[in-house]
């Protein structure tokens, strides 16, 4: 068993008002990422994919999210599941946020540098 095995690891900063936290990834194979990330009221992101699902739980706070060409507003506790290759982003913050992020399998750009 491991606890929060990454805690000595910095946050990333993917943009002026947002970071990132590693939680966990698969070390024995390549079957998931866990991340924690938190968003300034304003921010928003660029439109992006990636080959992974991704589910995201709203946590605190919420906004506007796309996935493809659908908007919707999330809020603390919902759930958004995402699946390969679909364009997905938030386009804005209402508040300051934070959610989980999981991926599967285990985002290699996310993997800590040793």
């Amino acid at each position: 068993m491991k606890v929060n095995p990454l805690k000595e690891y910095e946050p990333v900063q993917m943009s002026p008002t947002c970071f990132l936290e590693r939680l966990c990834f698969d070390e024995t194979g390549d079957t998931y990422t866990l991340n924690r990330l938190t968003a300034k009221k304003g921010a928003g992101a660029p439109l992006h994919s990636h080959p992974h699902r991704q589910i995201d739980y709203v946590v605190s706070g919420g906004g506007e999210f796309q996935v493809g060409e659908e908007k919707m507003t999330v809020t603390a506790g919902d759930v958004i599941q995402i699946e390969p290759d679909v364009p997905h982003t938030f386009t804005h913050f209402d508040e300051d946020t934070v959610f989980l992020e999981f991926f599967t399998p285990v985002r290699e750009d996310f993997k800590p540098k040793k």
